[in-house]
C-alpha cells in the first residue's frame, strides 16, 4: 500500500489507488480522489470529511473556503490583514507592501503613505 492509503482496505502503489485515505482527500476529476498527508497550497482540510477543499479564488491559502479566511493570497492580491481578505489594491490609509505582498495599515495620524506604513505622505486633517 502507499503510505498515505489506510492499510486495513484495499489499495495500490499509488496515492491515486487508495479506498480509503489514512489522513486527507483531495477531490480529483471524475470522482476520483488522491491521499495526501496535508492538504495542498490553494486548499483547506476539512476536518469532519477528511477532505481537501479549495479556497476562495483569490487566496492562496486559508483557513476556509470563505473569502475572509486567507492567510496569503495568489500572484497579484495583496493581504489585508484585518480583513483577511486578497484585493488588487490596498485602499486608502494603507501602504501597498510589494515584498511581503500585502497591505499594512498607515500610522493613525496618516491620510495616506507610499514607502511604509509609519512614513506619512500625507497627514489627516
Amino acid at each position: 500500500c502507499h503510505m498515505e492509503c489506510k492499510s486495513d482496505e484495499s489499495c495500490g502503489d499509488t496515492d491515486t489507488s487508495c479506498s480509503a485515505c489514512r489522513h486527507y482527500k483531495q477531490p480529483l476529476v471524475d470522482g476520483k480522489f488522491r491521499c495526501v498527508g496535508i492538504c495542498p497550497e490553494g486548499t483547506y482540510p476539512m476536518e469532519v470529511d477528511n477532505l481537501c477543499l479549495p479556497c476562495h479564488s483569490q487566496c492562496g491559502s486559508c483557513r476556509n473556503a470563505s473569502e475572509n479566511s486567507c492567510i496569503g493570497c495568489k500572484p497579484d492580491f495583496f493581504l489585508r490583514h484585518d480583513t483577511m481578505t486578497c484585493i488588487e489594491f490596498c485602499p486608502d490609509k494603507y501602504y501597498t507592501d510589494q515584498k511581503l505582498r500585502k497591505c499594512t495599515r498607515c500610522k493613525a495620524d496618516c491620510a495616506s503613505c507610499d514607502t511604509n506604513s509609519y512614513t506619512c505622505t500625507s497627514c489627516l486633517d
